[in-house]
């Protein structure tokens, strides 16, 4: 049996709906799909990478490159 390939993008829509939708409340969704889009407006590089291609240092490079919230 062949696993199929999907992208980081893939991946999160289908944890959202098989995972999350039947655990979380309504405002935890509309939590989860507005970073959702933010990903995907911010970080499509991101969305777009295949879930086998991922590496932790590509990840961290990522995310180290995302600013602090400001305080």
């Amino acid at each position: 049996m062949e696993r199929k390939v999907c992208t980081i993008g893939e991946w999160l829509d289908v944890w959202y709906e098989v995972y999350a939708v039947p655990e979380y409340a309504p405002k935890t969704l509309e939590i989860y799909r507005d970073a959702r889009k933010r990903l995907s407006r911010r970080f499509p590089e991101i969305e777009s990478t295949l879930q086998s291609a991922l590496e932790f240092a590509a990840y961290r490079r990522t995310c180290c490159a995302i600013p602090s919230r400001p305080e």
